[in-house]
């Protein structure tokens, strides 16, 4: 076995000095990087809590109008099922009358003679 000389100790340290130099540098870009990404997703979190909010209240909104515009037309459909339903009555009450009328003249013009 070969006897290592101090150099060669000297020169293997300088290696590994160098080598944690490079991890170390990897590190602090690693470091920088996750910071980065960090306020990255944090400014991409309330940037969507924003949009979340105004989609929400765009989607109330629109609910609300929805809701009035059908409130609107079911009471316009009640009031106009209303007054078929009364002009309906009235037809088969204007129907009755006229039968009973011709009813009465029939029978008046038989008994009569």
């Amino acid at each position: 076995m070969a006897e290592r000389s101090p150099l060669d100790y000297g020169d293997r340290l300088g290696r590994l000095e160098g080598i944690i130099e490079q991890i170390n540098d990897r590190l602090g870009s690693l470091e920088r990087r996750m910071s980065s990404l960090e306020a990255q997703m944090s400014s991409l979190r309330s940037d969507l809590e924003s949009r979340m909010s105004s989609l929400r209240s765009d989607l109330e909104g629109r609910m609300s109008s929805l809701e009035s515009k059908l409130e609107s037309r079911m009471n316009s459909l009640e009031s106009s099922h209303r007054r078929d339903f009364r002009w309906l009555i009235g037809t088969m009450i204007g129907m009755w009358a006229t039968m009973m009328g011709l009813l009465v003249t029939v029978t008046v013009k038989v008994f009569s003679g």
